[in-house]
């Protein structure tokens, strides 16, 4: 069993210091399948676009809310997309976000309920893809949901479900169906450090390495 993962952010156009960030990976089922599989990427593959990095800089202040959104994540190149989470998996699933947690990332082609709500998409025939397959790609948030942002999004998701029920039914998904929980599947928690992980980590937006223990 993994109990940590370490992700060692750099920034490879300065001489500062790494960063190595220490998380704590949860004891749940999928978390350990999780770590399983980031252990085969780190042994077979590389990880793609080390550079995704969201909210940490001015521009993404701007755009973003930095305070709010502040987020990288981790894909490996070329790996395979086959494992399907189990239903189980989908109790684990999560849209109270908390500051410095890595959560599972949404692998498919297409859009989730709660991403169709969001963008209030009128072609869900086409887009509508619930979470099912993932891999070792992951998520880290550097910030926490607020209760009052909860409830509008859970309004949301339920106002566009109520308008588009003929399409959810005809597939058997009713809204407490698995496949239409929001959120992701938190993996493992941040091992807190003294001092502010969102302006240290702006200084260094590249995952230089990334390791188990």
């Amino acid at each position: 069993m993994y109990k940590e993962i370490h992700i060692e952010y750099t920034n490879p156009y300065t001489n500062i210091e790494p960063l190595v960030l220490k998380y704590k990976i949860r004891t749940t089922n999928i978390a350990q399948k999780w770590a399983n599989k980031v252990a085969t990427c780190i042994e077979k593959y590389n990880i793609d676009q080390p550079d995704r990095f969201y909210g940490f800089d001015d521009f993404n202040i701007e755009k973003f809310n930095a305070i709010q959104s502040s987020r990288h994540i981790v894909t490996w190149l070329d790996m395979d997309r086959d494992d399907t989470l189990e239903l189980e998996d989908y109790n684990h699933f999560s849209d109270y976000y908390e500051h410095g947690t890595i959560y599972l990332l949404y692998v498919e082609i297409g859009k989730t309920l709660e991403d169709l709500a969001t963008d209030n998409d009128r072609h869900m025939d086409d887009t509508y893809k619930p979470f099912r397959h993932y891999t070792a790609d992951f998520i880290v948030r550097f910030f926490g949901t607020h209760r009052d942002t909860w409830k509008k999004n859970r309004m949301r998701i339920k106002s566009y479900y109520e308008s588009n029920k003929k399409f959810f039914d005809s597939r058997g998904l009713p809204l407490s169906h698995p496949y239409n929980r929001p959120g992701n599947i938190p993996l493992a928690d941040i091992i807190p450090r003294p001092f502010d992980l969102v302006t240290e980590i702006k200084k260094r937006q590249f995952v230089s390495k990334v390791a188990l223990i």
